[in-house]
């Protein structure tokens, strides 16, 4: 099955693979770059969660 990358607006960048969705609430800043924070939304059969990250500063990624 193909994946689907939606960019048209960037503050909600979308990307479907088969039945999961993910999107990237407020889209990527560029400016202060001493912080990368994004809110990640995962989508699974209806179900929701989402998650703030820092991607710049962030042990969890380690």
């Amino acid at each position: 099955m193909a994946t689907v990358l939606n960019t048209e607006n960037r503050e909600y960048i979308t990307w479907q693979y088969q039945e999961l969705n993910f999107a990237l609430l407020g889209g990527l800043k560029i400016e202060g770059l001493e912080r990368m924070r994004v809110t990640l939304k995962v989508e699974y059969k209806q179900v929701a969660v989402r998650h703030n990250l820092d991607l710049y500063n962030n042990e969890s990624l380690d």
